[in-house]
């Protein structure tokens, strides 16, 4: 990672805090190197990458396809507090990669506003498979069924081209 996207990283991090919403997403298309540097702040910060899509899906399957969407909301702050485990939320960083689960249109929800929900009591950085143009944040590309943007949002944004690294 190059030193300017971790010192960048690493501030957004010491910021946090003093937000009302503690949520940094790393934003950049497939490939541009988001899980990577989940990866790197992993080691330097101590701290494991929750996999969103594999640990929803795992309890998500064992429910009827009727009832996935009343209880998914519900089923990702039960993963989010099992994986903090008896970590203070003060001081974690909770560490997310693949969220497209919670981009499922069966599913309802409204993934940006669940990641700031949670993220009001602890510091998430979250990777997130889209665009930050003009101040619209978006997630896969227009046309696609889980197309969403947002106008307003309430994150530091750090934006990832593929060209981080060395």
């Amino acid at each position: 990672m190059r030193v300017s996207v971790r010192s960048t990283i690493k501030e957004a991090i010491s910021n946090a805090p003093a937000m009302y919403s503690r949520l940094i997403l790393l934003v950049g298309s497939s490939g541009s190197g988001k899980t990577q540097v989940l990866r790197e702040i992993s080691e330097e910060y101590k701290q494991d990458v929750l996999n969103v899509n594999l640990a929803m899906a795992k309890i998500l399957m064992e429910l009827p396809i009727q009832r996935r969407e009343s209880r998914a909301q519900r089923i990702f702050y039960d993963v989010i507090k099992d994986f903090l485990n008896d970590k203070d939320p003060q001081t974690a960083i909770i560490l997310l990669d693949n969220l497209e689960i919670l981009f499922d249109k069966d599913l309802k929800l409204d993934p940006l506003i669940l990641l700031q929900g949670v993220s009001r009591n602890l510091t998430m950085v979250a990777s997130w498979n889209g665009s930050w143009i003009n101040k619209r944040l978006t997630f896969a590309v227009s046309g696609h069924p889980e197309y969403r943007f947002y106008d307003k949002i309430d994150a530091q944004i750090i934006e990832l081209n593929g060209d981080d690294y060395l």
